[in-house]
């Protein structure tokens, strides 16, 4: 197991690569968010990498976290939605990790990622996305919150 001080240094990298990947696109979407149209569909699919990359991101801290409370990662077909479930339950090694309130929220973007990797970009619908584009940020403000009060416990 790595020292504590590595793995919170670690985990506030990747918070840095998140918040990086969100301010780099923020105004972008502002912008396509305030108006009516659809994106076209570059934009579709510029949308849809920056979701499942928030996610992967968020998923690397969980798997981090597992691993430095000694906990298993979990395996198998339904490994992501088990690691979302671990860190949002106490157990033996750690308390919770993040509010039902985020897992839920989670668990939609999870949801995009998975659909996301087995589709064409071009069959993505936007009004679905939409949301998830609109909802990142405030997902992301609560969730980091919720990571760094975990981590100053470590």
């Amino acid at each position: 197991m790595s020292s504590n001080k590595d793995i919170v240094d670690t985990i506030h990298k990747k918070i840095f690569d998140i918040e990086s990947l969100l301010n780099e696109y923020k105004g972008h979407i502002q912008d396509v968010l305030s108006s009516n149209d659809t994106p076209d569909a570059l934009d579709i699919a510029g949308f849809a990498k920056i979701l499942q990359d928030y996610y992967t991101g968020v998923e690397d801290i969980f798997e981090l976290i597992a691993k430095q409370t000694g906990e298993d990662i979990p395996r198998g077909e339904s490994s992501h939605r088990d690691l979302l479930l671990q860190m949002s339950s106490e157990n033996k090694f750690r308390t919770i990790v993040i509010s039902d309130d985020s897992k839920n929220d989670l668990s939609k973007f999870l949801a995009f990622r998975h659909k996301s990797r087995h589709l064409y970009s071009v069959h993505h619908n936007w009004s679905r996305m939409r949301i998830l584009v609109s909802n990142v940020t405030g997902n992301w403000a609560l969730l980091r919150n919720e990571i760094e009060a975990f981590i100053k416990k470590i």
